[in-house]
């Protein structure tokens, strides 16, 4: 619970579709990933929870614009669905 006294930390990780084409399923939307980025609540006795993990993609229409999605709403261009690495 945000509020407990506790923490709130951003984290880069790892995930193994950085570098590679992803689209966003609602609105179709594709570009590569570049990067993700958890965010980690710790409480008070150091227990940490993950509270949504952001993709930073990188356009593939020569917009320049990179944009941020929740990393559960991209799947990969080859169909796998998008999920958190393991903690």
């Amino acid at each position: 619970m945000i509020g407990d006294g506790g923490k709130e930390v951003l984290r880069d990780v790892a995930h193994p579709w950085i570098g590679r084409r992803v689209v966003h399923a609602r609105t179709g939307r594709a570009g590569k990933l570049g990067a993700v980025m958890q965010h980690v609540h710790y409480d008070i006795l150091g227990r940490e929870r993950v509270v949504w993990s952001e993709a930073h993609v990188r356009p593939l229409d020569g917009s320049g614009r990179e944009w941020q999605a929740d990393l559960d709403n991209l799947r990969a261009a080859d169909g796998e669905a998008g999920r958190r690495p393991p903690s």
